[in-house]
């Protein structure tokens, strides 16, 4: 097959704003690391959100500054097909560097919560990749609260596969790169729309031929096909937003809410999800106080206060029982080599 390669020109170079603005609507709470004195990327750079549970990102670029992109991906998947060149990234505590330089690869992410990501870039490197992200829900809905496997038969839980994609695969990759660089280029309205409902079509499709298979399935999350937990935690969300460090959640208000009394709220949550509603509290203010070590760059202070933790030290078992490493070694693992 042909490779699609898009033919960078001046006005192609992307610096760190453009990037941010790009990577935006993807991820809210995106964040560059590193200094930047110029253009950070010279090609081409699409992404497009369908709906609130399917985005579609396109690259075919080369990398002109050592920096690194970091933000919190939410449970679900995210398919990519590397056509050419390579990637580094840092999921959680682990790093990984994926080649294409002989042939395609396949790569999937299976996020069954929330973790962690930090895409590097490097200097003077090349990729062309096209990227397809299914929240949660979405496959939920669609494979009965399962996650099957992508691609070949995995280790359970195992957050990312490789494979190496067939002709069909390709040829939808190809098409949706070519897609976007049409989307992107074009001035009026009507086709650009055209060429959404086609990019659309193309990324459902490749995800049906890669999620496709007779493979065993396995459960995205523990009790998270349950709509009844959905609605329990999508409550204490909106509580859990307005709390910070010490203040405590007020539990009558949420049972009040939820229309039952806090006894029973607490049963409920933990027949619906497995753990208390503490646990899960304490769970979540961990997660938060990490997204705001590595993506907004807060001190190991201000991290513990956000925890609920009046002590760092306390706050650095909690974190590392919880994550398997200490919050410096996890902001040094997604900093690395900058």
């Amino acid at each position: 097959m042909q490779k699609l390669r898009i033919k960078p020109s001046k006005s192609d170079s992307i610096d760190a704003n453009q990037l941010r603005q790009l990577v935006g609507p993807l991820a809210s709470d995106h964040r560059l690391l590193g200094e930047a004195s110029g253009p950070m990327l010279k090609g081409h750079f699409f992404s497009r959100r369908f709906g609130a549970d399917m985005s579609v990102h396109c690259v075919d670029a080369h990398e002109l500054e050592d920096r690194a992109s970091s933000s919190e991906c939410p449970a679900g998947i995210s398919i990519n097909i590397l056509l050419a060149g390579a990637v580094q990234f840092s999921l959680g505590a682990q790093q990984y560097e994926c080649r294409a330089d002989d042939r395609p690869l396949g790569l999937g992410l299976r996020l069954a919560e929330r973790e962690l990501f930090t895409r590097q870039l490097r200097r003077g490197a090349y990729v062309c990749k096209v990227n397809v992200s299914l929240s949660e829900a979405w496959v939920r809905e669609r494979f009965d609260g399962a996650l099957p496997d992508i691609g070949v038969s995995t280790a359970r839980q195992q957050p990312v596969v490789s494979w190496q994609p067939d002709e069909p695969q390709l040829l939808l990759a190809h098409k949706l790169l070519r897609l976007s660089v049409g989307a992107e280029g074009s001035a009026e309205a009507k086709t650009k729309t055209q060429a959404m409902i086609s990019m659309e079509a193309a990324a459902i499709e490749l995800v049906g031929r890669v999620l496709h298979g007779e493979g065993r399935s396995e459960p995205l999350a523990a009790n998270s096909a349950n709509r009844a937990a959905d609605a329990l935690r999508q409550l204490l969300e909106r509580d859990l937003a307005g709390t910070l460090g010490l203040t405590a959640l007020d539990l009558t208000s949420l049972a009040h809410r939820a229309g039952m009394s806090v006894s029973t709220l607490q049963r409920r949550f933990k027949s619906e999800c497995g753990m208390t509603v503490m646990e899960y509290v304490r769970q979540r203010k961990l997660e938060m106080a990490r997204n705001a070590l590595v993506v907004k760059g807060r001190s190991l202070q201000e991290a513990a206060f956000l925890a609920g933790y009046e002590h760092s030290s306390n706050f650095i078992s909690a974190f590392k029982r919880r994550f398997g490493v200490t919050p410096a070694n996890l902001v040094r693992q997604h900093r690395a080599d900058l």
